[in-house]
């Protein structure tokens, strides 16, 4: 993941990654990126979770992020298997990890709506960080 060096943003992985760093770190960071296991809860879109270490303590779900504040316009990548995904409830409101993390006040999310392989997700995301990074520097020389 060449371009996280790029990105200016701190790195949380290994034991220094918990529910609660994660979420210390997030409310202000203007990147959060996630790369990770997601556990889709089709029938309780609110229990869709960011899974850490596969401790059931340390799951992150949908709900905590709406009881979450982000900084306001921050971009959120989740890669991690139907991590985009939404269902739709009897209101219409799509809920999951991404209308959380829009709630939470990201001005856009990036997430897979199927199951993705780790090398799939690290190269997909290479290739959209290469070019976001790009075009930010195109847009810099231009100012």
């Amino acid at each position: 993941m060449a371009f996280v060096q790029r990105i200016e943003t701190p790195i949380l992985q290994g034991i220094a990654l918990t529910k609660s760093s994660f979420l210390e770190a997030s409310a202000a960071a203007t990147i959060v990126h996630f790369y990770g296991h997601v556990d889709f809860a089709e029938a309780q879109p609110l229990n869709h979770a960011l899974s850490i270490r596969d401790l059931p303590s340390e799951r992150i779900t949908a709900r905590d992020i709406l009881n979450h504040r982000l900084r306001l316009g921050a971009h959120v990548s989740l890669v991690g298997c139907e991590s985009g995904r939404s269902q739709i409830e009897v209101n219409d409101e799509l809920l999951g990890l991404a209308t959380a993390f829009f709630s939470a006040g990201a001005a856009s999310v990036v997430g897979t709506m199927w199951s993705i392989d780790f090398e799939d997700g690290e190269k997909f995301q290479e290739r959209l960080w290469e070019e976001l990074l790009q075009q930010a520097t195109e847009r810099e020389g231009v100012e």
